[in-house]
């Protein structure tokens, strides 16, 4: 069989894009970037590539690249939790793929979520590292052995060296706002953290302010996010915003 009926073959079992209607495509590079970021991650990359392409196929049944769902209305089509659809999404914000705009309003004096509007992004030509290698989190704890026979985990300011700047000025303006009312504080250093952060870097010290506060009125009046078991923590809050 030559090459030409060999093509023919092939079109023949699945069709061309053109032929095969509907269908939705995936940006190369775009897929090569995850691989070139998370390629060593077997429990992440698996989910991203299934959310990426599960974003194509909202956009292209939407006939544009920004189209506004809900987590749930995602997963419907990706598959995954709440909690991992949420973080595969600040993954693929940080590798420059999608642009998410966030909308929040009040009802009865409550903060409710509204569904986002995701943006598929023109992809850079050249695959963006991981933007939080494995192996970050919490270096500063001393290991069970002779020198800590309890196993008691110790903290150290190090932690900070491990954020930017701009990073420990939210951090610190968490600890003057919650911290005194109950809230957690932070001591050590952690990837999640860092993911989130960087998922609001653009947000100023007025708004963060805001949140904080009004995540401190609503545990303090007893809303069940911030009063569940882990729930007065810097993650909660942010997660709670996103």
């Amino acid at each position: 069989m030559d090459s030409s009926n060999e093509d023919d073959e092939i079109n023949s079992i699945r069709g061309t894009p053109s032929e095969e209607k509907p269908f939705c495509w995936q940006s190369k590079t775009a897929m090569r970037t995850i691989r070139a970021a998370y390629g060593d991650a077997p429990g992440t990359l698996p989910y991203l590539n299934s959310l990426y392409a599960g974003l194509t196929e909202i956009a292209s049944d939407e006939g544009r690249p920004s189209f506004t769902k809900s987590i749930a209305q995602i997963i419907s089509i990706c598959g995954g939790s709440d909690k991992q659809i949420r973080k595969m999404l600040l993954i693929l914000e940080q590798l420059g793929l999608i642009h998410v705009t966030r909308e929040c309003v009040y009802h009865e004096g409550r903060k409710e979520r509204r569904p986002s509007t995701y943006t598929l992004l023109s992809v850079p030509t050249s695959p963006v590292p991981n933007p939080n290698p494995s192996g970050i989190a919490n270096l500063h704890s001393i290991p069970n052995g002779k020198n800590n026979p309890n196993g008691i985990k110790k903290r150290t300011s190090l932690w900070r060296e491990k954020y930017s700047e701009s990073e420990l000025a939210i951090i610190d303006l968490y600890h003057a706002l919650c911290v005194p009312r109950g809230w957690r504080p932070i001591n050590t250093d952690s990837s999640e953290l860092h993911d989130v952060l960087h998922t609001f870097h653009d947000q100023d010290r007025e708004w963060f302010s805001k949140v904080f506060k009004e995540a401190a009125d609503m545990r303090d009046a007893g809303e069940q996010t911030f009063t569940a078991p882990k729930g007065n923590k810097l993650l909660r809050i942010l997660w709670a915003n996103y």
